[in-house]
C-alpha cells in the first residue's frame, strides 16, 4: 500500500498536468480474496484516476511489456496465473493500446524504489501534450 500512498501524493502535487492514471488491483497475496476497500481506494483519490479490480489477472496476461521477473510470481511458484504487480508505467502522450499492450517509456517495479522519478517525469509532462 506504500506505493498508492505515495502516488496519490504524488498526483497531489503534479496539478495541471496531462496525466491520466489507471490503478489495477488485482488478487496477488492470499488476503487479496476481494476488491479492494473505501479505505484502499482512498490513497489514490484524484479525479484523473480510475481504479479497476482485476479478478481474473486480465490486465497480467496482457502486459508483456512490464513483466519483470524481479516482481513477478511466476505460475509454477503460485498455481495460478502469473502477476504483473507493485509497477508504476508512464506512457508518452496520445499512446493508446491496440492488439498489444505498448511499452512504456518508463517502468518502475516497485512503485515506491522510484516515486521521486515518477513525479519528476510527470512534472515534465507539457499541459498542451494531449490528444483528446
Amino acid at each position: 500500500m506504500r506505493g498508492a500512498s505515495a502516488l496519490g501524493d504524488v498526483l497531489k502535487k503534479v496539478t495541471g498536468r496531462p496525466v491520466r492514471v489507471f490503478v489495477v488491483w488485482e488478487p496477488v497475496l492470499w488476503r487479496d480474496f476481494a476488491p479492494p476497500t473505501s479505505k484502499v481506494l482512498s490513497l489514490i483519490s484524484d479525479a484523473r484516476a480510475s481504479q479497476y479490480w482485476d479478478k481474473e489477472l486480465l490486465l497480467s496476461a496482457k502486459t508483456d511489456s512490464l513483466r519483470d521477473t524481479s516482481r513477478r510470481q511466476p505460475a509454477s511458484a503460485t498455481g495460478k496465473k502469473p502477476v504483473v504487480w507493485d509497477v508504476a508505467a508512464i506512457f508518452p502522450p496520445g499512446v493508446r493500446r491496440d492488439a498489444d499492450f505498448p511499452s512504456p517509456a518508463f517502468a518502475s517495479r516497485p512503485v515506491i524504489a522510484r516515486i521521486n522519478e515518477i513525479q519528476r517525469r510527470l512534472s515534465e509532462l507539457n499541459p498542451q501534450s494531449t490528444k483528446e
